[in-house]
């Protein structure tokens, strides 16, 4: 161990980029190493085995420390590794549970930045550890296998594969076959391996290795193979043009599913006497002897894995951790619109073999057909990440397919696109894994018709039957109908995008007709179901005589002698409207009970059903206006009891179907009022949308009473102001909508309490998210609404306010919308520069005056302190004297001591006080540099005014007479002033700036010198007291 420590010191565990900071866990493995290495020093064998002893005993981390010190000298020392590996095994009392758990760390988070000396360390150590069968030593070659990127022919990738594939052939086969997820997740990575080496003759021999490899799997842990689903038909498929794998296509064909429930003996008799030949090694059928019972019935394995969905772990295992973990940053973080740098970025690290751009780049392409199956698969995005309007699915598979060059490799990826439409069982199967695909096509109509005309065209190729094999023919087109009508009955697309796949002008006519004559009969029974659904009345809910109800009501009506019949039918709906509403109120407790404990998916789907059934019921319709009324009376009186402690209300659409029931409710006005000061309670976004839907229906404008109730102007204005901000801290889209909804509208009760309000301007400024700011900025230029007004009062006012309580950024937006308001109206803009400049004059000038005095007033203070301390430093001098004096009159002087000792604290306290303002007020002016600058930007769009420069100028700025020579020039230069009268224009100018700036300049000098006075005399002495 000591003799490798000079080499250790030079190899360094990560390789660092220039910008890279020092890896933490590298920077204390390292001080550990050293820490131990100076204990070792000089010491034989046995003292250093005791050593090493008594640190493991020493505890837990004691013993953790042992292990990672032993590690990091495996990893960076070749010939010590022998020596360490001894010690580690000596000294493991937990079966290597701690430095297995070291070793994932590494793999997962840090492999690839490993230094490629620490990589062959690395592979060394794990092969030794499978050797010797240690605990959990599978995760490390499982981890292992994650690290190898697909379809990369670089040198390491190739070295990983074949170190991998070298511990995996020559470990104990008891020990491999112990572990079924190591069985199955190397079967699938080796097969999807073997398609990447097809054709490239220096890689024939890693080729040969895993294809013996694989198939040594498939032949002696066929069930554990078989398992991975149906993507390891879609891997064979690829290897088609390979003969070794020939014979796995006839054991797929020929043996059936009773076959594996067989036990040993008689699997092991079958398989000799029926498919495997006496002399030959490969897996042949013997088509003299007849095929027993055993093999003859049932579903045919080929038939039940293409049933069987792929395990997700699967398509996990063949993306890196890197590669995952920043592709779900995209699809989670990025919002749609602004992903085009980022996927630029992930193509430049992980698709492209050489990232230099004068260079000819060599694309990864086969691993885009990976992140396709992933994507659809693996990755199900939440609802909450699907609202947010981030970066979707269907938009980056779109991306990865339009990265695709080489014709076979976009073949194979609308293959990895679809290939769950193809064997689609709505009772097995998951909507999201067939939802890309489908709103790829629905969505790329407008801009990408090309997508949409390939895929189209690709489903109709493969819609009657597909062939994995040219012996295979396997139907697909019902499953495919099945996946659109799923798609259609979920609500994934509504049938009007649907029907865009048949009519849209942008795709081409015979390809309308061709896919409309494979899948015509979706778009026709959609079309029925809509028209059953029209023709069935909404008051026969649950009622399986329908059409017989409904012909008789007809009848009733049509006769005028029925009344009493017809009283009767009415009588017969509450009934059944009552049942239905009991039965509807079990079905939706039952829903809130097991609420909390419910996965998202199950959420979404049992609030689809629940809004469904609830709209039905609330839109029943009766013969009369009282059976109406005791409809509404049901309904509302459900909602009152029910809904008003349900945690559903952060559900938009059940909200906005409540309040359509709550206002249509018309008996008593006092009962809505509590109604919905419940709902305010439990959900703070509630008031809000109430306003909302007020505003959005013009029939709901008297409604305007139950927003604001009976209180004052003030508190309505609270009231409004509060329910802005929760909106917008918890949901910016919904304050932008009813921001604008407010303005838009006609109600000066509400207007009113908008425009000119600062706050309520702060609010659009700090809440709203750029996109949206930007669509406030077009309305403003629209004129078709205002936000600031007209009163230079409130213009003043939000100005000065934000020079306060907004940043740069924020004040930035503001004048944005400043300036969007009024475009139109150069003139106005013009005054409020004017007016907002000698305000901020009149301010600066008060500012100085104060400024003065309290200087002239600080410097009083000070020359008293400095007679105090002459006065002092005379009484050392004259101690004696003194002395004398103060025993003849000492009452005198004891009085006057105290009396001056309250004046000098007093003083000390005003002083203290006054150089706190000075450095407050002086630098209060800096908070009008970004108001300046912002009306020095408007000023430049405005033609050429002497006023306003005169004006301008009148601000000091800078003390500093180079920066005013280069100010007035870049003035004159900017507003194209005549040379004849430069020279006059300038003199005015620096006479105008000097003084005041030279003014300004010798205040903050002498504000500064105050403080640094204050501090040297007073700070000690304060401190010591406890000030």
């Amino acid at each position: 161990m000591q003799e490798s420590q000079q080499q250790q010191n030079k190899i360094t565990l990560f390789v660092k980029q220039p910008l890279d900071a020092d890896d933490e866990y590298e920077k204390k493995s390292k001080e550990d190493f050293e820490l131990i290495q100076k204990e070792l020093r000089n010491k034989t064998e046995t003292e250093r085995a005791s050593i090493f002893q008594s640190k493991v005993f020493g505890g837990t981390e004691s013993e953790k420390q042992v292990v990672n010190v032993l590690l990091y000298g495996i990893l960076t020392s070749q010939s010590a590794f022998k020596e360490n590996f001894t010690l580690l095994t000596s000294l493991t009392r937990d079966q290597f549970s701690i430095c297995i758990s070291s070793i994932q760390f590494i793999i997962f988070e840090k492999y690839y930045k490993l230094h490629p000396h620490c990589k062959m360390q690395l592979l060394l150590l794990v092969k030794e550890l499978v050797m010797i069968e240690a605990k959990d030593s599978e995760l490390l070659v499982l981890e292992l296998l994650r690290q190898i990127i697909g379809s990369d022919l670089s040198d390491t990738n190739l070295w990983l594969i074949q170190s991998l594939l070298e511990i995996l052939t020559e470990c104990p086969k008891t020990w491999l076959f112990n572990y079924e997820m190591l069985i199955y997740i190397s079967c699938y990575t080796f097969l999807r391996l073997i398609s990447d080496h097809i054709g490239v003759k220096e890689l024939s021999q890693i080729q040969n290795k895993e294809i013996n490899y694989t198939l040594m799997l498939l032949k002696e842990k066929t069930d554990v193979c078989f398992s991975i689903g149906r993507d390891l038909i879609r891997l064979l498929q690829n290897l088609n043009s390979i003969p070794e794998f020939k014979p796995i296509w006839d054991l797929l064909l020929l043996t059936k599913e009773e076959y594996y429930n067989l036990d040993s003996k008689k699997k092991e008799e079958i398989f000799l006497k029926y498919i495997k030949e006496p002399n030959n090694e490969n897996l042949l059928p013997n088509k003299s002897v007849p095929i027993p019972k055993e093999l003859s019935s049932g579903q045919t394995m080929l038939e039940k894995i293409l049933n069987t969905r792929t395990k997700k772990i699967c398509f996990q295992s063949r993306l890196t951790p890197k590669i995952e973990t920043q592709l779900l940053f995209m699809v989670q973080k990025i919002k749609m619109g602004m992903q085009r740098r980022h996927q630029q970025w992930f193509f430049t690290q992980h698709l492209s073999s050489d990232p230099l751009p004068n260079k000819q780049i060599k694309l990864k392409e086969g691993l885009i057909i990976d992140l396709i199956r992933y994507v659809c698969c693996a990755y199900h995005p939440l609802p909450e990440t699907v609202y947010a309007g981030f970066l979707t699915r269907w938009a980056t598979i779109g991306w990865l397919l339009k990265s695709i060059h080489s014709s076979k490799i976009q073949h194979q990826a609308k293959i990895a696109l679809f290939y769950d439409w193809l064997f689609f069982d709505p009772s097995q199967e998951i909507i999201m894994d067939i939802e890309p695909a489908l709103l790829l096509m629905i969505f790329s109509i407008p801009k990408y018709f090309d997508i949409t005309s390939q895929l189209m065209d690709f489903l109709c190729d493969f819609g009657i039957f597909y062939e994995p094999n040219e012996s295979i023919k396997i139907h697909t087109k019902q499953s495919i109908i099945e996946a659109f009508k799923q798609s259609l009955d979920k609500r994934v697309i509504s049938f009007i995008q649907f029907e865009q796949l048949f009519s849209s002008e942008v795709l081409h006519d015979s390809l309308k007709s061709k896919f409309k004559n494979i899948f015509g009969s979706v778009l026709n029974s959609s079309q029925d179901e809509k028209q059953n659904q029209q023709k069935i009345n909404p008051m026969e809910l649950e009622n399986d005589n329908s059409k017989s109800r409904k012909r008789g009501l007809k009848e009733i009506i049509s006769n005028s002698k029925t009344k009493e019949k017809k009283h009767n039918m009415e009588k017969n709906h509450q009934e059944n409207l009552t049942e239905t509403i009991s039965t509807f109120r079990e079905k939706f407790s039952k829903i809130i009970d097991n609420f909390p404990s419910l996965n998202e998916k199950t959420k979404s789907k049992e609030i689809h059903h629940l809004i469904t059934d609830f709209f039905r019921v609330s839109k029943k319709k009766f013969l009369s206006s009282e059976a109406n009324q005791a409809n509404q009376e049901l309904v509302f009186q459900f909602i009152f009891n029910t809904i008003a402690s349900c945690k559903l209300l952060s559900y938009q659409k059940i909200t906005h179907l409540f309040l359509s029931l709550i206002f249509s409710y018309e008996k008593d006005n006092g009962t809505l009022k509590n109604l919905i000061q419940n709902f305010r309670r439990i959900d703070k976004k509630f008031g809000a949308r109430i306003l909302l839907f007020i505003l959005s229906e013009k029939s709901m404008l008297p409604k305007i009473s139950f927003y604001f109730g009976e209180n004052s102007s003030e508190q309505s204005y609270s009231l409004l102001f509060y329910d802005f901000k929760f909106a917008g801290q918890q949901d910016p889209d919904l304050l932008f909508q009813v921001f604008v909804a407010c303005l838009t509208s006609k109600q000066t009760q509400i207007t009113n309490k908008i425009i000119g309000q600062f706050e309520m301007i702060f609010l659009i400024v700090q809440f709203l998210d750029p996109k949206l700011q930007f669509e406030i900025q077009k309305l403003l230029l629209l004129t078709k609404i205002k936000i600031f007004g007209t009163k230079q009062k409130n213009l003043i006012q939000i100005f000065e306010k934000s020079i306060e309580l907004l940043n740069s950024y924020e004040q930035n937006i503001l004048w944005n919308f400043f300036q969007a308001e009024f475009s139109n109206q150069i003139s106005k803009i013009e005054n409020v520069c004017l007016i907002l400049l000698d305000y901020i004059s009149l301010k600066t000038e008060k500012k100085i005056e104060e400024l003065k005095k309290k200087m002239e007033k600080s410097n009083e203070i000070l020359r008293k302190f400095m007679d105090i301390d002459s006065l002092e430093n005379n009484e050392n001098q004259n101690e004696d004297e003194k002395e004398k004096e103060k025993e003849k009159d000492k009452d005198k002087d004891n009085e006057k001591e105290k009396e001056n000792e309250n004046e000098n604290e007093n003083e000390k306290y005003s002083l203290l006080e006054l150089n706190n303002s000075l450095q407050i007020e002086s630098s209060s002016f800096e908070f009008y540099h970004e108001i300046l600058n912002q009306i020095r930007i408007l000023l430049s769009r405005i033609s050429p005014s002497q006023k306003l420069i005169i004006t301008l100028m009148s601000f000091p700025i800078s003390s500093n007479e180079d920066a005013i020579n280069s100010f007035t020039n870049s003035v004159l230069y900017q507003w194209n002033i005549h040379q004849e009268h430069s020279k006059q224009l300038k003199n005015f100018i620096e006479n105008i700036l000097k003084p005041n700036s030279h003014e300004f300049g010798n205040l903050k000098k002498t504000v500064k010198d105050r403080t640094k006075i204050w501090k040297e005399n007073f700070f000690k002495e304060e401190q010591n007291q406890n000030y």
